[in-house]
């Protein structure tokens, strides 16, 4: 294999919503990738070079007795990148839209990567992340503003409301140093021009405002989360100090970082005993344990149900026990 060729496809799936499909149905949201391949030049390299990665992200309605369901003839989302698999969320508002972390390039997972936003008209809009508190940053920005963080993209986790947004980076100017923590933001989301409540697209694309309201460096990097609250109040994170909590005050006054041990961030001893599911979409098991499994030998998703006792849905995730210190490991997807 010394000349470019088409690699077989990846495929994965995750939960989306059950609001919208039949009764007893799920929907989950489907994410094939293709790309190109050819042996690498390196024999250190390990692995084949890769090129020209291709996404499509497609609806799949999974009925109560359903096992298998096949990919569609047409694709809902086309994507000329790549997107991380587990980045994936149900938009906000009551109309079909979704959230990923991707990138426009060659390097599969690098640096050069951006939060993305899709519209039920499968209108996508890059979506920049402002920098300062109370500061905004529109999706049809074209290139970098200086209003944009420009620090590694590890996370966006929407709210269980879809009003929110969990934004997680990890600090590439302060890099070299070992102690450079995590930042942790929480940002308000504002959608302009987006899908009516029926899913129709609005005339013209949608646009996404996002407004920080709570900005704070972790207290070393974050093994686990961000994981939302139930009520939309904050998200947990875990780091080797313990588990912490930072509060989503939307009547606070747009100000500075804060501090480790202010009011919005505080160590807890109360919290989830796991803090997967992050929120109420993006996980591959539904709160029904059903998860899709690609099986390259048919062609089709293959329905695969969760043995009761072995999962739990957002909203019943269990509380951790009054001994507990936080040393656990939080991060236990089924």
């Amino acid at each position: 294999m010394i000349f470019w060729r088409p690699a077989a496809p990846l495929y994965s799936a995750t939960y989306y919503s059950d609001s919208g499909a039949q009764r007893g149905g799920e929907i989950f949201v489907a994410l094939r990738t293709r790309y190109s391949e050819k042996r690498s030049l390196d024999p250190l390299a390990g692995t084949t070079d890769k090129r020209d990665y291709r996404s499509e992200l497609a609806r799949l309605e999974i009925g109560a007795t359903d096992d298998r369901i096949a990919w569609p003839a047409r694709a809902w989302i086309e994507f000329s990148g790549w997107i991380l698999e587990d980045s994936t969320f149900r938009g906000p508002g009551p109309g079909v839209s979704l959230w990923w972390i991707g990138g426009e390039n060659d390097e599969y997972g690098g640096r050069e990567r951006a939060l993305y936003f899709g519209d039920a008209a499968a209108q996508i809009s890059r979506v920049p992340i402002p920098v300062a508190d109370g500061q905004q940053a529109q999706s049809d920005t074209t290139g970098y503003a200086a209003s944009e963080s420009r620090d590694l993209l590890k996370a966006a986790v929407p709210s269980p409301s879809g009003r929110l947004m969990a934004i997680l980076e990890e600090d590439l100017v302060n890099e070299a140093s070992r102690s450079a923590p995590d930042r942790l933001r929480i940002v308000t989301v504002e959608m302009r021009g987006a899908s009516t409540a029926d899913g129709a697209a609005s005339p013209g694309a949608s646009a996404v405002v996002l407004r920080t309201i709570a900005r704070v460096h972790a207290p070393g990097p974050v093994m686990s989360g961000p994981r939302w609250s139930a009520d939309d109040s904050g998200v947990y994170i875990q780091t080797e100090a313990g588990i912490w909590f930072l509060t989503a005050d939307l009547s606070a006054p747009a100000g500075g970082t804060q501090a480790i041990g202010s009011p919005a961030l505080r160590r807890v001893n109360r919290y989830p005993a796991c803090l997967s599911p992050r929120t109420n979409s993006g996980e591959t098991l539904s709160p029904r344990g059903r998860r899709l499994y690609f099986d390259d030998s048919v062609g089709e998703f293959l329905v695969m149900q969760a043995a009761r006792n072995n999962f739990f849905s957002f909203a019943g995730t269990p509380w951790a026990g009054d001994d507990a210190d936080g040393s656990e490991n939080l991060n236990c997807r089924p």
